[in-house]
């Protein structure tokens, strides 16, 4: 649970701010008085609400896992209790569509998510986001019949990072012609996987 600051449209705007500067200039360019300045707001500002650099950090992750949980929860909706092929594809390339519309979120989490290897705080921030997208993910592979659907769930999810981390780099007019053979291609392996165990099963 956060430890941070109540959200309010001025710790919104500071943690966008934070993002803005991650994205464009790394970690390191992550000071108090940069987010000031870079949120048009009054020096000091920021460290009224987070008086810490780790404090600053931590609570841009958290800000973002919200913004990714709620991705997940629209594409859980999408594909419902009996999931096809199609529909388990079609959501995930709007899932990651979606993201893909603010590449500087998927940079930023990028960051963090290194960082968070040496700062356990920073890592605690994702881990609701991790566990719900290995849920949603299980949930749907063990509906289609797969073993093991946790597993599968990670080697799935850790591919899609891969796509994610890619795509950013693809022309935007051109990211979602990118994203659709290429998560058809991971899913339809698992899908045809998951299918044959459930054949050799009956």
């Amino acid at each position: 649970m956060s430890s941070g600051p109540r959200s309010t449209p001025r710790t919104r705007r500071i943690l966008e701010a934070a993002i803005a500067i991650i994205a464009e200039r790394g970690l390191r360019g992550l000071t108090h008085r940069a987010v000031d300045a870079q949120a048009g707001l009054p020096e000091g500002s920021t460290s009224g609400y987070y008086r810490t650099r780790l404090a600053l950090l931590t609570g841009t992750a958290e800000f973002l896992r919200d913004q990714l949980l709620g991705g997940v929860e629209h594409a859980v909706g999408q594909i419902g209790s009996a999931p096809s092929d199609g529909l388990v594809i079609d959501a995930v390339v709007e899932l990651l569509d979606g993201w893909l519309a603010e590449p500087a979120i998927i940079v930023v989490v990028a960051e963090l998510k290194l960082e968070g290897l040496r700062t356990p705080e920073i890592d605690e921030a994702f881990a609701a986001w991790r566990e719900e997208l290995i849920d949603f993910v299980a949930q749907t592979t063990a509906r289609i019949g797969s073993d093991d659907p946790r597993l599968k769930a990670t080697a799935v999810i850790a591919a899609l990072e891969g796509v994610l981390l890619s795509a950013v780099a693809v022309p935007p007019e051109s990211r979602r012609d990118y994203l659709n053979p290429v998560v058809s291609s991971i899913l339809g392996a698992m899908l045809a996987h998951a299918g044959e165990s459930e054949r050799a099963r009956s």
